[in-house]
């Protein structure tokens, strides 16, 4: 994927609406400065439940064990079924 399109792509995911037409360069510029605002959400971390098994940080981890993950981590393994959010106490 080109570096300009992952620009775009994070973006929207910021929420910017930009024109189609921006150059490179600013569009950089309109990333940092909205990302500078705002904490960054990825690195959070965030307790799940593995679903089926999942090997993370060297560890083998079964069904119904709970692993910490970032927020990247755990929405990609989510959308392919492996861990769920961890019901909160």
């Amino acid at each position: 994927m080109s570096e300009r399109k992952i620009l775009l792509a994070r973006a929207r995911e910021l929420g910017l609406n930009l024109p189609g037409n921006i150059s490179t360069e600013n569009l950089k510029k309109a990333i940092a400065e909205k990302q500078a605002g705002q904490p960054d959400r990825d690195l959070e971390p965030v307790n799940a439940v593995v679903l089926d098994q999942l090997k993370h940080n060297g560890k083998d981890y079964g069904p119904d064990d709970p692993v910490q993950l970032t927020q990247q981590q755990f929405d990609r393994l989510e959308f392919l079924g492996v861990v769920a959010a961890a019901e909160a106490d």
